[in-house]
């Protein structure tokens, strides 16, 4: 019983940090907009699980405003490109922070 319950306490935040990743500007603003967006952790950990349910859908939440518009629009570009069909990915202003982007995977294809 105690090994199911520590299974359960390592595997789930694991599964709750896949499905949904919160990407910091600073942190976007390093990355050399070529190969080092393919080498951000996060979001390559991220992508594994997304192409692991080809039914769902991504939510980017960005922060208001014409800045953080730019940096989602900029962010599913890059999604794009690196495979994901621009049908399965919906951008949604309220990220709750001014520095936040936030992708979450979600069950099924965007109603808009």
């Amino acid at each position: 019983m105690f090994r199911v319950a520590l299974i359960f306490v390592l595997i789930l935040p694991a599964i709750a940090v896949a499905e949904s990743i919160s990407l910091p500007l600073d942190q976007w603003k390093q990355i050399d907009r070529g190969q080092n967006v393919v080498e951000l952790v996060p979001l390559t950990r991220w992508m594994q699980i997304f192409e692991s349910a080809p039914d769902n859908s991504v939510s980017i939440r960005y922060p208001g405003g014409d800045q953080g518009m730019a940096w989602a629009e900029q962010l599913r570009d890059w999604l794009v490109s690196l495979g994901v069909a621009s049908s399965r990915i919906i951008l949604e202003p309220g990220s709750g922070k001014a520095d936040v982007i936030v992708l979450r995977s979600q069950s099924g294809r965007p109603s808009q």
